[in-house]
């Protein structure tokens, strides 16, 4: 994936219980109780291993299969 200002590589993919973009919810508030994975890439899982005993992370994504929207 390239971006100004740089080369990202994907670690790893959300993946949501929505398959199509009908009946998605775009704001967090309207999707309580809709739970979704983070599937990280096996090679750099132990780079996660001291995660244990947070609260939160960051998770920055790329919304490859968003489609084309106008505004």
């Amino acid at each position: 994936m390239q971006l100004d200002g740089g080369t990202w590589r994907a670690i790893g993919v959300v993946h949501s219980p929505h398959k199509s973009s009908q009946g998605t919810p775009i704001q967090p508030n309207k999707a309580k109780g809709i739970t979704g994975t983070v599937e990280i890439d096996p090679l750099l899982e132990r780079g996660l291993s001291d995660l244990d005993g947070f609260d939160y992370i960051h998770l920055i994504t790329w919304l490859d299969r968003a489609g084309s929207v106008s505004l």
